[in-house]
């Protein structure tokens, strides 16, 4: 049945549409809540209540320092909830801006005195100048955040977070948790002397060590989630970043580091250096690094740093590098044994402000299975550096190429040599070549290969005797 239009039919219909309207902003009506954090509480045996992430505000608490203040914030969350179950609460640390000193014995954000406290935690750093004479023992399942590397290591105020060794600081300035006690306590950061961290990690913050043999930051126990990023080692003289022993395996990535050891005039050792790898298999990898110093002209000299990164280390990857200053960038296997390593796009160079390199790679005695895909070595005030130095072989190669797409060793074959090949055309080290006709009648590396793709009537295949191509098939 078809119901006719007419005004007075239009006119009921929004009678009728105005009534429901009115109506449904006067009855109540049932309403969903919004998701978000669960209910912050002190108790878990409320009934339908779950406890949840909770964020303190550490310059509400008492003391005179930022390090007592966050370690008094830590005390009272470790009274809401049991170390094993803690979510891991946010210490916020951003207002303080007084107090920045930590001069006291054992005075960190975990130790006062005699005593220690490991809630895990969240903590966030303010910006600004921390000094301190105690190491930080990041305990497990802890991460420390700053707000930024510092552009001026030297200015007190600014942008950026700074944590800077006081004078005549001795050992490590940040672990990564530990397997000693907290000094002068009984407390293990991972739980007991045989313990292992999980998710521990630092970023964006300056590290600074005021010029003293000191070691920056370092990874003796913690594994997975563990982890530095965007990070800067400044006027460290000893090692910026140390990763040891197999307790810290899958740790990583360590990824956006700057290291700065000095500038031109501060007297280095030779083993002052930014990253050493050391007896640590199966990292997640060194992922974005620049090392600079400012060393003498002449290198290596006494002055002049032997290297920027030691890798002595198993199945470990580093990518996007750049040095200049230190006698070699990455040295690999000067130690220990270095199986199964990965370099991947790292360049060395210099300036007259910071030195030459050398080496941009340098494969030592206990090298083997490794891959470098991509390595260029740029001016030098002395001339280009080497791309590659190998002294695996006997005698030693070393290429000066500006860029080496690939050069890869193997295993040991007897006593005299490796499996080895590259893609640089230097002559110095036998390769496999190929091309759409025969080789032509210039010089070859004595043993290498070359295969003739369009020799279907003649030779196929060549091998280089006696620096000549010689047809065997």
């Amino acid at each position: 049945m078809r119901i006719a239009d007419s005004p007075k039919c239009r006119w009921t219909l929004y009678l009728a549409a105005g009534l429901a309207l009115a109506l449904s902003l006067c009855l109540p009506t049932q309403m969903h809540a919004q998701k978000g954090y669960n209910a912050v509480c002190t108790a878990t045996s409320v009934a339908n209540i779950n406890c949840s992430l909770a964020t303190l505000d550490a310059s509400q608490f008492t003391g005179t320092t930022i390090c007592q203040q966050i370690y008094n914030a830590l005390s009272y969350l470790s009274t809401l909830y049991s170390p094993n179950n803690d979510p891991g609460a946010v210490v916020d640390a951003r207002g303080i801006t007084t107090g920045l000193t930590c001069s006291a014995a054992n005075e960190t954000p975990w130790t006062s005195g005699s005593t220690a406290v490991t809630t895990p935690a969240i903590i966030l750093l303010p910006a600004g100048l921390i000094t301190i004479s105690t190491g930080w023992i990041i305990p497990d399942r802890t991460r420390v955040f700053g707000e930024g590397e510092r552009s001026n290591p030297a200015a007190v105020h600014g942008p950026g977070t700074q944590i800077m060794a006081g004078s005549s600081f001795s050992g490590t300035m940040i672990s990564l948790g530990g397997n000693t006690v907290y000094p002068s306590t009984s407390t293990y950061p991972c739980g007991s002397a045989t313990g292992i961290c999980f998710g521990v990690s630092i970023a964006d913050v300056m590290i600074n060590g005021d010029f003293q043999t000191i070691t920056g930051i370092a990874n003796v126990n913690s594994q997975e989630l563990s982890y530095v990023e965007r990070v800067n080692l400044y006027g460290i003289l000893g090692t910026g970043l140390s990763i040891t022993t197999a307790q810290a395996q899958n740790s990583g990535p360590y990824s956006n580091i700057t290291c700065n050891p000095g500038p031109s005039g501060t007297s280095f050792a030779s083993t002052t250096t930014c990253i050493d790898i050391n007896g640590t298999g199966d990292l997640r990898g060194i992922h974005g690094f620049t090392a600079t110093v400012g060393s003498d002209l002449i290198c290596p000299g006494v002055t002049c740093p032997a290297a920027a990164i030691y890798l002595d280390s198993d199945s470990t990857t580093i990518e996007d590098a750049h040095f200049e200053g230190f006698a070699t960038g990455i040295l690999v296997g000067s130690v220990a044994h270095a199986k199964g390593d990965v370099i991947i796009n790292v360049n060395g160079g210099g300036s007259t402000l910071t030195g030459p390199t050398v080496d941009v790679v340098k494969i030592s005695s206990n090298a083997s299975d490794l891959a470098i895909m991509g390595v260029t070595a740029s001016a030098n005030p002395s001339g280009n550096a080497n791309s590659i130095h190998d002294t695996l072989n006997t005698p030693a190669i070393t290429l000066t190429d500006s860029h080496v797409a690939l050069y890869a060793i193997g295993e040991a074959i007897g006593t005299s040599g490796y499996s080895r090949f590259t893609t640089s055309a230097s002559g110095l080290v036998p390769t496999w070549g190929a091309g759409g006709g025969a080789p032509g009648a210039g010089s070859c590396k004595t043993g290498s290969l070359y295969s003739n793709t369009a020799g279907a009537s003649g030779s196929i295949l060549y091998l280089c005797k006696a620096s000549l191509w010689v047809a065997i098939n």
